[in-house]
């Protein structure tokens, strides 16, 4: 469980934060890792940055876990920066191939 006003980890059963001894506890909150979308850039779009969006995205849920939101969420941040990149350059790639393809052709 994670403590609703200092976000730390606080064992299951606990009746009150060590930490700041505020009670009620809550869950720990929902942190959105980007996997799926990660996986679909690495498949679909480019592997390597899709792959470092996968090595962030990865490490979303330990951290909530741990009780370490803060640091979930930076890395949910990456992971969507790095799959954003990811696409773009999926994306160029296409582009060039296919002006490419198209330049080739003009001049046979």
């Amino acid at each position: 469980m994670v403590c609703g006003n200092c976000g730390r980890g606080v064992p299951e059963g606990a009746g009150a934060c060590a930490y700041c001894g505020l009670r009620p506890l809550t869950d720990p909150p929902k942190v959105h890792s980007y996997l799926a979308e990660a996986i679909l850039v690495t498949i679909f779009c480019f592997a390597p940055f899709g792959i470092v969006s996968i090595a962030y995205a990865a490490q979303v849920a330990p951290q909530v876990r741990r009780g370490d939101v803060d640091r979930a969420r930076r890395a949910a941040g990456m992971a969507r920066i790095w799959m954003y990149i990811g696409i773009a350059t999926g994306a160029f790639i296409a582009l060039a191939a296919i002006l490419t393809v198209l330049a080739i052709r003009r001049r046979w």
